[in-house]
């Protein structure tokens, strides 16, 4: 366990970061999990042969969670983007979205920022490493006054989820 409550309850929390003359908001996040487990990823990667009873057990439960998580993250998301739609910081919104840039909750959470992989990034990117490292659920949004230099996401072995780091600077007016 990661020492999170039964219920599994994510959290998003706020600082003001003072940055030479300006003030920057940033919003980190932890959106809540798909509930998708290593040996559900296992069964979605590889082709394991079990009977269809079983086989359709399975999926149906994948899907259920997948679709119960999904409509959570949803709403986490609706209220962390009214927030940072309040503050007249520049801000810049970063963490564990557990949703991909296809989603609702990325078109929530994106609304009035820039997405620093589109800005900086090449080619193909993943942050989780389940999946086949298939997936970009990692993000760093910053408010478009900021000009983003370089985005990388490492292949170290702190956790499930590669690290983002980006490099930005205030837009010259």
């Amino acid at each position: 366990r990661d020492g999170l409550p039964e219920d599994g309850i994510r959290e998003s929390l706020w600082a003001d970061i003072r940055i030479k003359d300006d003030t920057v908001r940033v919003f980190n996040n932890h959106l809540h999990s798909t509930a998708i487990k290593a040996e559900d990823n296992e069964f979605i990667t590889k082709h394991r042969y079990i009977s269809d009873s079983a086989r359709e057990d399975k999926i149906r439960s994948i899907v259920h969670r997948f679709r119960d998580n999904s409509i959570l993250r949803a709403e986490q998301a609706d209220s962390i983007a009214k927030a940072v739609a309040a503050t007249s910081l520049a801000r810049i919104v970063c963490g564990d979205f557990n949703d991909t840039p296809m989603s609702s909750v990325y078109h929530t959470m994106s609304h009035g920022v820039v997405d620093a992989f589109s800005e900086a990034g090449k080619g193909y990117s993943s942050t989780y490493r389940g999946f086949s490292n298939m997936l970009r659920i990692d993000f760093v949004l910053l408010s478009p006054r900021y000009e983003v230099l370089f985005y990388d996401t490492p292949d170290v072995d702190y956790s499930d989820h590669r690290p983002v780091v980006v490099k930005f600077r205030k837009r010259v007016n």
